[in-house]
């Protein structure tokens, strides 16, 4: 009879350090998917804003270059427009993977960007040709015409890009994720369930001795 009497606790005993390692591993997992989530979406962020920043920074330069062309011919500005110019699709296509619909205005501000972008680099063509040509001068009517319309384009992209460079940049900047517990918390809690781990099986040993010594009396 003393003998099942001491059962029970070291039975109680042995639950309590199951449930115990469980909700300890629950509670760990829980706060490692936090984190790795947390963390992914500041590498997300920064990323977009660093790619929307890029573009606008590349849109501009080129824009600078066409007026450099335009005013003194020189090839140096012609090969600075075609680099800017080159990397632009592919910076359009990397915001098109990274932004989702489920960041609506980020991703009416990309369909924006997407919409008037071959426009955009159409006219920035055209206006370039005639930069190029010696005839072409800034007092141009048709030049000025061609120039005003890729401008307000750009304009627009540029809004669209500094939404989203905008939506990205708070996230991107810090440095812990709001309600992300830090590593004192994890390192607590680590400590705790060595220490319960060790108490309780302890106490196991102790109970279950006790129940042999019983037995061999």
């Amino acid at each position: 009879m003393a003998s099942k009497t001491l059962h029970k606790p070291a039975y109680v005993a042995l639950i309590l350090l199951i449930a115990f390692n469980v909700l300890l591993f629950v509670a760990l997992g829980g706060m490692i998917r936090n984190s790795e989530t947390a963390t992914l979406q500041m590498m997300r962020a920064k990323e977009i804003s660093a790619v929307a920043s890029n573009l606008s920074k590349r849109l501009y330069d080129a824009g600078v270059a066409l007026g450099g062309l335009t005013v003194t011919k020189s090839k140096l500005f012609s090969e600075r427009f075609d680099k800017m110019i080159v990397s632009i699709p592919h910076d359009v296509s990397d915001l098109r993977d990274l932004i989702g619909q489920d960041s609506p205005k980020q991703f009416q501000s990309l369909l924006k960007v997407a919409e008037l972008l071959p426009d955009t680099i159409k006219n920035m063509g055209e206006v370039r040709a005639m930069a190029e040509d010696s005839k072409t001068t800034s007092a141009d009517k048709n030049y000025q015409r061609m120039l005003g319309t890729m401008q307000q384009n750009a304009q627009q992209i540029q809004q669209s890009l500094r939404i989203i460079a905008e939506e990205n940049q708070e996230l991107a900047n810090a440095k812990i994720p709001t309600g992300l517990p830090g590593s004192a918390t994890i390192k607590m809690l680590l400590l705790l369930g060595v220490s319960g781990n060790i108490v309780l099986g302890v106490a196991i040993v102790f109970l279950f001795s006790r129940v042999l010594r019983r037995k061999e009396q």
